[in-house]
């Protein structure tokens, strides 16, 4: 039992004294659970960063930004075997709908067999920002081309438009995209135009649109 951490009992072996100290005419139908289970270390624990198990979803009109746990990590006391296999706990699943402000909300954290977490809740905050539409000029650009090759797109510049928070409205600027076309992208297209993408984007924003879509390419020697 010391070497295991762990110790089953019969829900009989407990109870046959309480039996039998009840009036004859006590009919005893059912007894639940039919087992008690023990888990017990001692003072062995992780500590590992909560995960959020949620489904978060905001009114029309905003969007969900920042969000915070606290704390933002949990203790867990267990075996050392089950604790070489943990990396993070989650919450226990939870809605939140149309949210329109700042949100406070305590949840439990879901229960791990054999092993004690602290503490068994806590408070997630989600922001709700008013969201804005913008639009930015962002360049496209290329990589992995060979040596003396360059790419020129037509047009150069293309618009990305997007939806932000009010909050981050200064934050998301032109140089936080990326519109970056590789050279295997290149010689893969059919024709002479290519369909673009991001590369990058910050966070915060949604709704993302690019126009053009694609654009007219061609590749030059560079003469030295």
């Amino acid at each position: 039992v010391k070497s295991s951490g762990y110790v089953s009992i019969l829900t009989s072996e407990i109870t046959r004294e309480t039996f039998e100290k009840l009036n004859v005419a006590t009919k005893v139908v059912s007894v639940k659970p039919d087992t008690v289970e023990y888990f017990y270390n001692y003072g062995t624990y992780v500590k590992v960063p909560v995960v959020i198990n949620g489904k978060i979803t905001a009114d029309s009109l905003y969007a969900v930004g920042d969000t915070s746990i606290s704390p933002q990590y949990a203790k867990v006391y267990a075996s050392r075997e089950l604790l070489d296999t943990l990396t993070r706990v989650y919450t226990k699943p939870f809605v939140l709908e149309k949210l329109n402000k700042t949100t406070t909300h305590t949840v439990g954290l879901a229960k791990i067999r054999g092993a004690k977490i602290v503490p068994e809740k806590i408070k997630v905050t989600f922001d709700a920002d008013l969201v804005t539409e913008n639009t930015v000029q962002v360049p496209v650009e290329y990589i992995n081309f060979p040596a003396g090759k360059t790419l020129k797109t037509f047009p150069g510049m293309v618009s990305v438009t997007f939806h932000v928070g009010m909050k981050r409205f200064r934050e998301v600027t032109a140089d936080k995209f990326a519109i970056v076309v590789t050279y295997d992208e290149v010689m893969k297209s059919s024709g002479n135009r290519l369909r673009l993408s991001l590369k990058d984007k910050p966070r915060g924003v949604s709704h993302i649109r690019i126009l053009p879509e694609e654009v007219e390419f061609l590749i030059e020697d560079n003469v030295e």
